[in-house]
């Protein structure tokens, strides 16, 4: 598989994407010239080959960054592939020679830039996969090491359960193991700051003598995509270890 991504990318080289992406960019730097007239020459190279954009990875802070610019290749590549797509009944009109020469001559320069840029979008993507593969042993063990901090924190709780409320105020049940198994870096460290706040209000129970059912308490805090974390914590016994 390695072996025929190489061939594939060699493909690209030889009919020009790198030569592409060059004049590509040099386009770009001297439009943006005009949108960057107060920054210096080093604060705009800076600004615009070390921020993360549509096509600019940016600075690398974890695999997510990786991952993030990976689905934005992919759109470009869709919005590129569109335009291209759009053009195919002017290449009609073209080989059955109905089509003025201005006509032609727009039709051809913009279907080969549309080409080349679904071209360099994969082969960026072909780059993006090698760096991911060489990220992801090292980004595992940082991941399970994370894990396994907030299974001794979780532990330490009283007795409580875990509930994800949308923003219909639904709510669902999580286990604590489901809750973080196919949580990224990113989550993960959310959540520990999230249990760094639970163990403030698990403490202050305990130092209060709250162990009766009636004061129950429930703590929530902000998730992704309009959902709540929900955390109740059941003082009438300690915790035993496990996830209700």
């Amino acid at each position: 598989m390695k072996k025929n991504k190489n061939v594939e990318m060699r493909i690209y080289e030889l009919l020009g994407v790198k030569t592409f992406r060059k004049m590509a960019f040099a386009l770009r730097d001297k439009i943006w010239i005009l949108f960057t007239l107060k920054m210096s020459k080093e604060e705009r190279k800076e600004y615009l080959y070390h921020t993360a954009s549509n096509y600019n990875l940016g600075e690398v802070k974890s695999l997510e960054d990786v991952k993030k610019f990976k689905k934005q290749l992919f759109s470009n590549a869709r919005i590129h592939l569109f335009a291209f797509l759009v053009l195919i009944p002017n290449f009609i009109k073209i080989i059955g020679g109905t089509a003025a020469l201005s006509y032609t001559i727009i039709t051809l320069i913009a279907g080969g830039i549309n080409l080349y840029c679904v071209m360099l979008q994969r082969y960026n993507c072909i780059r993006i996969n090698q760096l991911i593969k060489k990220m992801t042993p090292r980004y595992e063990r940082q991941r399970d090491e994370i894990k396994e901090e907030l299974r001794k924190e979780d532990s330490l709780l009283l007795e409580h359960t875990y509930k994800i409320v949308d923003k219909k105020e639904r709510e669902t049940s999580i286990t604590f193991e489901d809750l973080i198994a196919n949580a990224n870096i990113e989550q993960l460290k959310q959540y520990c700051e999230y249990l760094a706040y639970f163990q403030n209000v698990n403490q202050s129970m305990q130092e209060n003598g709250f162990y009766s059912a009636e004061h129950q308490v429930a703590v929530s805090m902000p998730m992704e995509k309009h959902k709540t974390l929900k955390l109740e914590l059941k003082p009438n016994k300690h915790n035993n270890g496990a996830i209700n």
